[in-house]
């Protein structure tokens, strides 16, 4: 199938800081949209991938999860807390589960389960067959209202282990196969995003910095203040890479914490997570709307694209492609964009939609993602 490439311009009368002030509620002019003028309004920006897609469906809320795909099915939840599992080849409901509460991080398949951490801090496991209940986790973590938050804290699996940092400052080790809490320390601030674990030690961000914790010894090594709110880091080549609301991808050397460099931003914040592969570094950013690709060692920008709009995601690679979504984080269910691009930085396809503000996921050339407009979509790569 061959898609269409969209060029656009997206223009946004606020000031460049990655959140912004004043009222996000979606108008011409000076005038608010009607909720029927917003549904006209979106049904207008979805037609085009509707076109493009193989099947979707309409899950009735915001949709800012990341799907996992297990068992031929995928799961995916949205903003009102309902859960599908749905067959990868038709889009058909297998089952649905109310859970009650906001389903907005990462959704992880382990074994013959789906893990996700809700909005009210209860982490679950679900069985993928059925959606019963294998076991349930209380994080204790208070819910604290940020308007460019846009994702709860994602579970990390590593070698039968789960990794997760909470918003009520905890650092913790989880058996996935039975919720058992094997480990927790309480860090003192409010934690963000996924960790990445690279030879024992975990490094994860926070409100005010980054930090690297020892999980043999249960310490942590070193805190960085330098990088402010930041985003889910990665690790390799030596450093740690994170983006921060202070405009700045920074790296921070992985044994000391020390800095190694930075790609600054002018006021525009780093927003989306960070992930390596063969030498670098690729992340996302917020009021200039860049998706970039960075030298590990040397911290040299080899290329960046326009995205479309603000980028809270993760970059995916697959094969020989990077994906990523973009979105408005100023007004809901504006407009958002699916861009595909090669390892040089040449746009394969960009499709243009409501808000995407979430990781898409891919299998078997397969994409897998969702909107503001409450559509889930199976979309072909090539």
């Amino acid at each position: 199938m061959t898609k269409q490439l969209w060029i656009f311009g997206l223009a946004i009368g606020l000031s460049a800081c990655g959140g912004g002030s004043g009222d996000a509620s979606p108008s011409i002019g000076s005038k608010p949209l009607t909720s029927s003028e917003i549904k006209q309004r979106v049904e207008q920006q979805e037609q085009t991938i509707r076109s493009q897609s193989l099947w979707f469906i309409d899950t009735g809320a915001p949709i800012h999860a990341t799907a996992a795909v297990a068992d031929n099915k995928v799961f995916i939840g949205n903003d009102e807390g309902n859960l599908f599992a749905l067959a990868t080849d038709t889009g058909e409901i297998i089952w649905q589960l109310a859970i009650g509460s906001n389903i907005s991080g990462d959704i992880v398949a382990h074994n013959d389960s789906i893990i996700f951490l809700t909005e009210g801090a209860e982490l679950i496991a679900l069985n993928i067959h059925d959606g019963s209940d294998v076991w349930r986790l209380d994080t204790r973590a208070e819910r604290i209202l940020d308007t460019w938050d846009y994702h709860n804290n994602h579970p990390l699996i590593v070698n039968n282990e789960l990794y997760l940092v909470s918003k009520s400052g905890y650092v913790m080790a989880i058996n996935p196969n039975t919720g058992e809490l094997l480990w927790e320390k309480n860090i003192g601030e409010r934690l963000l995003g996924r960790p990445a674990l690279y030879d024992n030690t975990l490094s994860f961000a926070s409100e005010t910095g980054l930090y690297n914790f020892d999980i043999n010894r249960k310490e942590i090594n070193w805190y960085n203040d330098t990088t402010g709110y930041s985003s889910s880091p990665a690790v390799a080549e030596g450093v740690v890479i994170t983006g921060s609301r202070n405009a700045y991808a920074q790296a921070v050397d992985l044994q000391t914490g020390e800095n190694v460099w930075d790609v600054q931003h002018g006021g525009n914040w780093v927003t989306g997570e960070a992930i390596y592969h063969q030498g670098n570094f690729y992340i996302g950013t917020s009021d200039d709307h860049l998706l970039e690709s960075i030298n590990a060692k040397t911290g040299e920008v080899n290329w960046n694209i326009d995205a479309g709009g603000n980028v809270f995601a993760r970059p995916v690679i697959y094969q020989d492609k990077v994906l990523i979504t973009a979105g408005s984080a100023y007004v809901d269910q504006s407009k958002g964009y699916l861009t595909v691009v090669d390892f040089s930085g040449e746009v394969h396809w960009q499709l243009e939609a409501t808000n995407f503000l979430n990781t898409v996921t891919v299998e078997q050339g397969v994409i897998y993602t969702g909107n503001e407009s409450g559509y889930f979509y199976a979309l072909p790569l090539e």
